[in-house]
């Protein structure tokens, strides 16, 4: 399993489905999640990925499809010296309507 070395979301999240994970259960631990990400894409173990990203990457395939995960916030943050910035304001907008649940 692919997982955090420091950061301890993921073993919370685990937890509160019933695993009783430790970073020893990984055999791969980073708290940057670019590596998670080439770390799967290598074939290195399984990880938390996001479906619509996979679904680019042939030698990406989805496992444990019944495991429920749980919902996770999503910030989207500027600096405050553009925040009224025109284009990054739409940019914003757009991007909180597209990522909104269903």
């Amino acid at each position: 399993m692919i997982g955090f070395d420091r950061e301890t979301s993921m073993l919370a999240a685990a937890k509160e489905q019933g695993l009783n994970l430790t970073t020893s259960n990984f055999s791969f631990r980073s708290d940057n999640i670019l590596a998670h990400i080439q770390a799967i894409r290598a074939g290195i173990g399984i990880g938390v990925g996001h479906k619509g990203m996979a679904a680019n990457w042939p030698e990406v395939e989805p496992v444990l499809e019944e495991f429920v995960l749980p919902s996770l916030e999503l910030w989207i943050v500027c600096h405050s010296d553009v925040h009224h910035n025109q284009r990054i304001r739409h940019t914003m907008d757009f991007l909180c309507q597209q990522l909104q649940s269903p």
